[in-house]
């Protein structure tokens, strides 16, 4: 017998970002899902990503410029310096579009083009009228030295400059050379005109020197382009590689039962989606690929309120295969206990209802989860309505009387979360059915009132002994203030036969609904409980989507 089960937590979240459902359909058969090629013309999508960070880049490009040049300034102000009126009026736009920069929107590409040019072009004019100044200054002084070392520190400066540009500003090899290869004839064309302007330099700038040998600005230059060029085209590469049909991958926000899951973006609607997907080259058994679009057409036929919804699928062509969903906000009910504890009895009777209406379509059209556990129901915000129970990953589901999907498993496999796992999904894995879901509903409901699963144990084969052979705590033995008719409710859920639990979904909700309990949690309580934890992004580190609720 094999073994494949999870006690972690898939977390699927995902809001409204495609196409509407597929045509649902008993067939399996892959051939009959769309095959999506990437979608040719990227260069629209890719230039809004381009201004985006060429806008970030000459925002920090221009705070650090103007407090190099103001300090540079103010030292100027304390000797006599020629060119000091051109170098203030210099500094006074550099500052003064850096603070316009830092406040305003990103501004359409072809206008951050138009700053960056600006930009550029004031750093070499500043870099080029404080040289100027100084080789005079060393002129009238007759110092050889002097007017050497300056000259060389120009243009090793000016090569410095040349090299930052070309690596800090996205650009195309062409634009860059267009840029930059003619800025490299800027110092050449200065020392020119002051040999020309000032008597005392004409002799001293003749003088031939390595920097003059050496044309370094040039050769930096040519690095430059060539540096261009393969940024680009790498971020190029790594804009189509997280590309998907309509799609574009944002950030990784967690792991699902059968692959992972992503904070996504249609490419025309620009409306955030979370898309699951499977690499066929990495897990390239026919078994994965099966239960991946069991799990994609089952849960595309269901249309609960309470169920997450399916909005696309496909197949790229590099064979993987992917489906995007609705990007919810919120937090699973795994980490919602977690973090602040056992539910009241109220809301976990509110949260659970819901489940049982998802359960009831699923069950009702044939389909069995056996994969229920807090990690895979979400507690979302939608429409300005809050607590709203969301079923997620539908990975191990089956078809009632189908068995798993051909070629998904051998008869003696299962699969599940042992912590919340009934004990015939072990023992008889193909005879599970709708009450195999209610069972693992109770131990959900354990959870969520105690903070504790049914049975608390480390190793595995205690945790599948005791769910066959020991009697489930009542909840109430944890926590005492608990009312008896929702210790009833829930222990006929884990009821070791099938028989004597809850016949279906519909059956458990009515029996919830009769608990003193339901109806205690309102929408007003639920609206004051998510204001006092104000949703916070999270850094993608995290794995979380930015759009995901993540109260402290």
């Amino acid at each position: 017998m094999s073994l494949d089960h999870s006690v972690g937590r898939p977390t699927i979240v995902g809001h409204t970002a495609g196409p509407g459902r597929p045509p649902a359909g008993p067939s399996t058969d892959r051939s009959s899902i769309a095959r999506v090629s990437l979608v040719g013309d990227t260069s629209r999508r890719f230039s809004q990503e381009t201004a985006s960070l060429l806008h970030e880049r000459l925002r920090a490009m221009s705070f650090i410029i103007s407090i190099v040049f103001a300090v540079t300034f103010a030292y100027h102000l304390s000797v006599s310096f020629p060119f000091l009126p051109a170098r203030s009026a210099l500094l006074a736009v550099v500052v003064g579009g850096g603070l316009w920069l830092r406040w305003c929107e990103t501004p359409p590409l072809g206008r951050l083009r138009m700053i960056e040019l600006g930009y550029f072009g004031a750093t070499v004019a500043i870099l080029l009228t404080s040289a100027a100044g100084h080789l005079v200054l060393a002129g009238e002084k007759h110092q050889l030295v002097s007017v050497l070392t300056w000259k060389r520190q120009l243009l090793a400066s000016y090569s410095g400059l040349v090299l930052t540009y070309a690596m800090f500003i996205p650009n195309t090899w062409k634009r860059a050379a267009a840029v930059l290869l003619p800025a490299v004839a800027l110092p050449y064309l200065m020392f020119q005109g002051l040999r020309l302007a000032y008597d005392p330099l004409t002799k001293l700038l003749a003088v031939d020197s390595e920097m003059e040998t050496l044309p370094v600005p040039l050769i930096a230059a040519l690095i430059g382009v060539y540096g261009s060029h393969a940024i680009q085209r790498g971020r190029r590469d790594a804009f189509n590689a997280r590309r998907f049909g309509q799609y574009v991958l944002k950030d990784r926000i967690g792991d699902g039962g059968m692959g992972e899951v992503y904070r996504a973006e249609h490419l025309l609607l620009k409306r955030p989606c979370a898309l699951k997907l499977i690499r066929s080259e990495r897990d390239a058994d026919e078994a994965t690929l099966a239960r991946f679009e069991a799990e994609v057409r089952a849960t595309a036929r269901l249309s609960h309120v309470n169920t997450v919804e399916i909005y696309d699928y496909g197949r790229a062509d590099d064979g993987t295969f992917y489906y995007v969903m609705e990007l919810l906000r919120g937090l699973d009910l795994d980490d919602l206990v977690r973090r602040h504890g056992p539910l009241p009895p109220g809301r976990a009777v509110h949260l659970l209802r819901q489940v049982c209406g998802a359960l009831k379509e699923a069950h009702d059209s044939g389909l069995i989860h056996r994969d229920i556990k807090p990690g895979n129901i979400f507690a979302a915000e939608r429409g300005g309505v809050h607590d709203v129970a969301k079923l997620l990953d539908f990975g191990l589901v089956k078809r009632r009387a189908e068995g798993e999907v051909r070629g998904a498993s051998k008869p003696a496999r299962f699969s599940g979360t042992p912590l919340y796992m009934a004990p015939e999904q072990a023992s008889n894995y193909e005879g599970a059915d709708a009450r195999t879901d209610i069972y693992a509903l109770g131990a959900v409901a354990h959870f969520l009132v105690t903070g504790r699963p049914p049975f608390d144990r480390v190793d595995l084969d205690e945790i599948l002994r005791a769910h066959a052979f020991e009697d489930a705590r009542p909840p109430s033995a944890l926590r005492p203030e608990l009312p008896d008719d929702l210790d009833r409710v829930i222990l006929r859920c884990l009821a070791k036969r099938p028989a004597d639990r809850f016949p279906d979904a519909a059956g458990l909700e009515r029996a919830l609904a009769s608990c003193r309990s339901a109806g205690e949690w309102t929408e007003e309580q639920a609206a004051a409980w998510w204001k006092d934890r104000a949703p916070r992004p999270a850094a993608p580190v995290d794995g979380r989507a930015e759009d995901t609720w993540s109260p402290p």
